[in-house]
């Protein structure tokens, strides 16, 4: 399916009151987002947004649909996707401790 990505006018409005909030987008292999989260992405990027957009697929991780926080299998995409994201991107905001395995 062909899909339109619409892109603003240049020069591009700013998401002021985002542009210091990195933002992770998760596709899944099924969803219905599918087909438009490259343009989702693609926007948000062009308002000044950190975007980093991971396709569950490129991970190894196939068959989910849109809701996959809901899935049976998703434990292993909060501890090996997002986990994994926010520690790489806020691994120097968080507090130093002695006990460093993940809070289940």
């Amino acid at each position: 399916m062909d899909v339109t990505c619409f892109r603003q006018a240049s020069p591009a409005r700013q998401l002021m009151n985002l542009v210091d909030i990195p933002v992770l987008m998760i596709t899944s292999e099924s969803g219905y987002h599918t087909l438009y989260d490259d343009c989702t992405a693609s926007y948000l990027e062009q308002a000044g947004l950190a975007v980093t957009h991971i396709y569950l697929a490129d991970v190894g991780i196939r068959g989910n649909g849109h809701m996959m926080f809901m899935e049976a299998n998703r434990m292993h995409i909060a501890e090996n996707v997002v986990q994994k994201w926010l520690m790489s991107v806020f691994r120097y905001c968080l507090p130093k401790r002695a006990n460093t395995e993940p809070v289940r």
